[in-house]
């Protein structure tokens, strides 16, 4: 038992047991406290991004397809490509909708069309939207 403690007193040093400087030594000081708050930042930044992204991605697919001006000669209105969106709209709403955004006129609509509701995104010409309607409603829309 005095050999253990003639070797401590030998090896004793003032500070030797401070657990502040065990941290230091092991990389984990005041400087870790500046690294966490640098990974927060970083990490503040990659979700902003992420959520500008997001809205970025969401803004241009519901945005509505950039019109031909009138005087602009247009050959076939029924091959251009646009995206439209509806969300829970009465069909009355979506044929308006299209005639708008498409520049066409849609005849044939049924009695009960503000009564049908209609959640739908599609991208692409006229003609495959109509039929993509009549096959999800049941309805017989047709382009004039």
């Amino acid at each position: 038992m005095e050999k253990n403690i003639d070797f401590v007193v030998r090896h004793y040093r003032h500070g030797a047991f401070c657990t502040s400087r065990a941290w230091h030594k092991l990389g984990m000081g005041h400087s870790m406290v500046y690294k966490r708050l640098r990974v927060a930042a970083v990490a503040a930044i990659l979700v902003a991004a992420g959520a500008t992204a997001v809205i970025m991605h969401h803004y241009t697919s519901t945005s509505p397809a950039v019109e031909t001006p009138m005087d602009t000669p247009v050959e076939d209105t029924k091959t251009i490509v646009r995206i439209i969106d509806f969300d829970d709209a009465p069909l009355s709403a979506v044929i308006e909708e299209i005639n708008h955004v498409y520049n066409v006129e849609v005849t044939d609509i049924p009695a009960d069309a503000a009564e049908i509701r209609l959640t739908l995104h599609y991208e692409g010409d006229v003609a495959g939207l109509i039929e993509t309607i009549n096959e999800t409603t049941g309805t017989e829309l047709r382009l004039k």
